[in-house]
């Protein structure tokens, strides 16, 4: 039978009945909920922050209690989707928030160490968060530095540090004009399509674009992907390559000279200024005076988007579509995971 996630109220608990209001909750945390349950119940707890650091002043043992607060934060990150929109509970959850506690979540069995030593010693500084994050960082070195990484915005331009998958979820209904983006290749990135397509028909306004890069031996995989209802296949450009951008693809002996640009509008296309297929680099670079890549980037901007416009790029790399957006009178979010290429996009757009 379920149990019911009941929250107690603060109040004056002396030791031994704080241990059994913390073995309570912790198991009724434990039952099957959903995250909506578990984020409000985590919520209702919060009041207790102040309430257990006056009782520890008066000497009593808190560490049930916060250790109890704690696994609330271990069961949010069990529950947290992916790959899904967040609801509107979980949204109210800080990008940090959500962060550390997937992070709690992925390394359970280490909390369950630290809040049992925390009990143990009667240490309430041992199932602090702060502290777990510590021990964290300590077992996986390699994710020490990403809570660091913070957004950055300024004029004309907003970064997301994250996952796309969820730092999407951040910004609100038909709030973009154009989404831009050059998705990873490899085959198991494929599936990244399928969650771009859902976000696009969520995030474009009524005849906004999606414009993507694909990789030329997927392409039937990603069309598949790009498959949505409010989605309308509308082209598929040809990115003619120099020689110098050419690929060697192994599995077909094939030297690609040219690179897919699929776009799709959300409702009807929208007619506008033509535009040539193939897409050449040299008369591009020509009109702009940038690297191939941003001239390239700003022509399909000006093409799919108007002045003033906002431009999404959930993949942003090193800043290329920030750069273009910006300097053809857009407004750009970009959305990077990698803390190098998310600096190095912050700097690009800082200029």
């Amino acid at each position: 039978m379920k149990n019911e996630l009941a929250v107690p109220r603060p109040g004056s608990f002396d030791a031994a009945e704080l241990k059994v209001e913390a073995l309570a909750l912790v198991a009724a945390l434990d039952d099957d909920h959903e995250i909506d349950e578990l984020v409000g119940a985590w919520e209702e707890l919060r009041p207790w922050d102040a309430h257990l650091k006056e009782l520890g002043r008066q000497g009593k043992d808190t560490t049930p209690m916060l250790s109890a607060i704690r696994w609330a934060e271990v069961r949010i990150g069990d529950e947290l989707p992916h790959d899904a929109r967040l609801s509107d509970t979980a949204t109210s959850l800080s990008h940090p928030q959500r962060t550390q506690f997937r992070r709690l979540s992925a390394y359970r069995d280490a909390v369950k160490v630290e809040l049992a030593k925390a009990v143990e010693k009667k240490n309430p500084k041992l199932a602090s968060r702060r502290h777990l994050l510590k021990i964290l960082d300590e077992l996986n070195p390699v994710d020490a530095t990403l809570p660091d990484v913070g957004d950055e915005s300024g004029d004309g331009w907003e970064m997301l540090f994250g996952d796309m998958r969820e730092r999407l979820f951040d910004l609100p209904d038909e709030s973009v004009d154009l989404i831009f983006t050059d998705p990873p290749y490899p085959k198991k990135y494929l599936p990244l399509y399928r969650d771009l397509a859902e976000h696009a028909a969520r995030l474009l306004k009524p005849r906004g674009f999606l414009v993507t890069y694909a990789g030329v031996i997927f392409l039937p995989e990603v069309f598949d992907h790009l498959k949505r209802e409010e989605l309308s296949y509308g082209w598929t450009f040809s990115l003619l390559l120099d020689e110098g951008s050419q690929s060697r693809i192994m599995g077909r002996h094939v030297i690609q000279g040219w690179k897919p640009l699929i776009v799709a509008s959300k409702g009807q296309w929208t007619s506008g200024e033509w535009m040539n297929d193939p897409i050449r680099h040299a008369r591009q670079k020509d009109k702009y005076g940038w690297q191939q890549d941003a001239a390239v980037a700003a022509a399909v901007i000006e093409r799919f988007s108007r002045p003033n416009g906002v431009v999404l790029d959930p993949f942003m790399g090193s800043g290329t579509t920030g750069e273009a957006a910006v300097a053809v009178g857009r407004q750009v979010i970009g959305v990077e995971a990698d803390d190098n290429r998310f600096s190095l996009s912050v700097k690009r757009l800082i200029g």
